[in-house]
């Protein structure tokens, strides 16, 4: 974080002396280095080759088709975009930190109705470049009980199972690739509060299928179409 005081630092001192050509100018080095106040903004952001991935159109809806009951029904985006939140460093500088929020509202007769999904990512200053923090890091969590539905960059840990699809047939559809992203929240399989996730991600489109599991019911949805 010393790098931003050196630069501005630099920058000050050179927007001084191109003023004093042609005449003079006194400076004392000891009060203008410990007296100056300088303030600036860092913008931290995510990642935008992984960002891309998970952001899908507001308006745009998805009919799924439930296995056990093969009901169809449809979700619509309400939101999926990056709002800047300001935070305070410890430094009390003014820094920004991006939050990604995506929902997935149910339609009922085309009115609006629960919540389908609901999820949340925060950014972290993981990268550094000049005054741009990015962060090339991040999960997307379900809002309701921070377990993971995304993250980036593509790939397994002991609490995150990754698995990248060639082909996937889903409805009679193939897709040509699908990043499939499963997590639980740890508790033995037969604890009634035990939660297991499965969602299958394709750029471009969002969730093509999710399979949920709560204590010992599973639930699957195929995407059938979306518009």
């Amino acid at each position: 974080m010393k790098k931003p005081h050196l630069i501005l630092f630099v920058a000050t001192i050179s927007i001084f002396t191109s003023c004093t050509k042609g005449g003079e100018f006194d400076l004392n080095l000891d009060d203008f280095i410990f007296n100056i106040d300088i303030r600036y903004t860092l913008r931290n952001h995510f990642d935008t080759v992984g960002l891309e991935y998970m952001k899908i159109p507001i308006g745009r809806t998805f009919q799924y088709r439930d296995s056990a009951s093969n009901q169809l029904f449809a979700v619509k985006t309400t939101k999926s975009d990056t709002t800047a939140v300001k935070v305070t460093s410890p430094s009390n500088n003014n820094l920004f930190a991006d939050l990604y929020i995506l929902e997935l509202r149910q339609l009922t007769n085309l009115s609006s109705g629960p919540v389908w999904y609901s999820g949340e990512s925060h950014c972290d200053t993981s990268q550094f470049s000049l005054l741009d923090l990015y962060d090339a890091d991040f999960e997307l969590t379900n809002s309701v009980n921070k377990i993971p539905s995304f993250w980036y960059p593509f790939n397994s840990s002991s609490q995150h199972d990754y698995n990248y699809l060639v082909n996937y047939t889903i409805e009679g559809k193939t897709y040509p690739v699908v990043h499939l992203f499963h997590a639980s929240n740890g508790l033995p399989s037969i604890d009634p509060a035990y939660f297991e996730s499965w969602y299958y991600w394709v750029k471009g489109i969002g969730i093509v299928e999710r399979r949920i599991k709560m204590g010992t019911s599973i639930k699957t949805e195929f995407l059938v179409k979306y518009f």
